[in-house]
């Protein structure tokens, strides 16, 4: 290659032309892409440029594809599980109506009613024994008065059956 000259050496096997000079790849490039021309090598990006955006576009699709099929075992035991359901639902069912009636049977005794309920029962027994504390205040007091009697019944006892002596040289 000459000093005024910008063409490098044509000493390789493949040339390319850029701005009216030859231009040739390195050996190993040359070897690596054997007998590939650029309308080759534009092509293939091309093909792999439009797989790629297939592949983009199709790919919602693909996901919903996989999806389905990962459904297809679920939909298969859908029967299955609707039946199971369904005895379930009819035991639960069974078994609310029976609760129905007990729950009714409750509420009969705990609320007020013609006299038989627990509730009216249990309101007599209050009844009763606010009477009895009312018999148990007036025998308290009873009590207290007989006390009282009592001491001052003992106290002239005491002084009829055990007179006192006077002892000279005290003051009464």
């Amino acid at each position: 290659m000459g000093m005024g000259d910008r063409c490098p050496d044509r000493g390789y096997r493949q040339y390319l032309h850029y701005r009216g000079c030859i231009v040739t790849m390195p050996s190993w490039i040359s070897d690596l892409l054997g007998g590939v021309t650029l309308v080759d090598a534009i092509l293939w990006v091309i093909l792999i440029s439009i797989i790629i955006g297939l592949i983009i576009k199709a790919w919602p699709f693909v996901r919903g594809l996989v999806a389905f099929v990962g459904i297809v075992p679920i939909l298969l035991k859908l029967s299955d599980f609707i039946d199971d359901t369904t005895k379930t639902l009819e035991d639960h069912t069974e078994t609310l109506s029976r609760q129905d009636v007990q729950i009714a049977a409750i509420h009969h005794e705990t609320h007020k009613n013609d006299g038989s309920s627990i509730k009216d029962a249990m309101e007599r027994v209050e009844v009763g024994v606010a009477g009895l504390y009312g018999e148990i205040d007036k025998v308290n007091i009873t009590l207290q008065d007989l006390q009282s009697e009592d001491r001052r019944l003992q106290r002239e006892i005491d002084e009829r059956t055990q007179p006192t002596l006077d002892i000279e040289g005290e003051d009464e």
